[in-house]
């Protein structure tokens, strides 16, 4: 029986390479980073940008994800308030490009909301 594709956003960051590690064996994980490249074993690893509607049309048309973690996300508090343009751009815009992308496809979106932001 062939595993699931589950994209998971953020895997560069600890609650998306804790959950990329665990569902590794369960899902055929591709995990999403944009800045800090690294590597899994028996993880395939995609770079892209979530603020580029581009990049995540292709995200979703390469792997054709059923399931989708995403736990991309600026949560730094200094650097939103900072930054507040680009915290949005990364919070808000990046998590609208997926659901956007999504429209017509079956594959669930689980959003990880961070309190506090």
């Amino acid at each position: 029986m062939q595993k699931k594709c589950m994209l998971i956003t953020g895997v560069s960051g600890l609650l998306g390479n804790n959950l990329a590690f665990c569902l590794k064996d369960a899902y055929d994980i591709v995990g999403v980073y944009h800045a800090h490249e690294l590597k899994i074993d028996g993880i395939r690893m995609a770079g892209a940008d979530l603020t580029s509607d581009a990049d995540v049309h292709k995200l979703i048309k390469e792997f054709n994800p059923q399931v989708i973690i995403h736990c991309a996300a600026q949560t730094d508090v200094d650097i939103c308030e900072e930054y507040p343009q680009e915290a949005k751009n990364i919070n808000v815009l990046g998590t609208q490009n997926l659901i956007r992308n999504l429209n017509g496809s079956e594959a669930k979106l689980v959003y990880i909301h961070r309190s506090g932001l």
